[in-house]
């Protein structure tokens, strides 16, 4: 029977309980299988830039995918491997739709996320992501950044 040589898990309601914290057993866990050997990565949606504390916590030196794969990342060697990039013209109509529906979006790069204006929704994504979005204008940032995710949130009672 073959060895196990590498762990893969996801973020959120995965490695972290709903406080947000990794539980002392986990840790525990894996750095037991860190110390025989087994290597660790992570597959998640959020931005490697928002994991950085449970990377650095854990050691985790192996490739892993953030934004559901659009990044593939070296995160403590700060590689990237592979960036999936969402063209302008996509951007544009998204946001055409989403501005029609009331539905709120944040625009992701590799190192920051941006918003036109902070929210009460931007402080709820503080929370998960460690800091507010820089703020400006849509144009601009499609223009100037490599986006990686589009991020859209319908308000609550939305039939969207």
């Amino acid at each position: 029977m073959e060895s196990i040589r590498l762990l893969i898990f996801d973020i959120d309601g995965t490695l972290i309980n709903k406080d947000g914290k990794i539980s002392d057993p986990v840790k525990d866990a894996l750095k037991k299988a860190s110390k025989m050997g087994i290597k660790l990565a992570l597959a998640t949606g959020r931005p490697a830039f928002a994991a950085i504390k449970i990377i650095n916590d854990l050691s985790i030196d192996a490739t892993c995918a953030f934004y559901n794969g659009a990044l593939i990342t070296r995160p403590l060697a700060q590689t990237a491997i592979s960036k999936s990039v969402i063209q302008a013209d996509d951007l544009i109509k998204a946001r055409q739709e989403a501005n029609k529906r009331d539905i709120y979006y944040e625009l992701y790069t590799v190192d920051d996320y941006y918003v036109e204006k902070i929210t009460p929704l931007s402080q709820v994504h503080k929370k998960y992501l460690g800091r507010l979005p820089t703020v400006e204008q849509f144009e601009k940032t499609i223009n100037h950044r490599k986006i990686l995710k589009m991020g859209l949130i319908a308000p609550r009672d939305s039939r969207h």
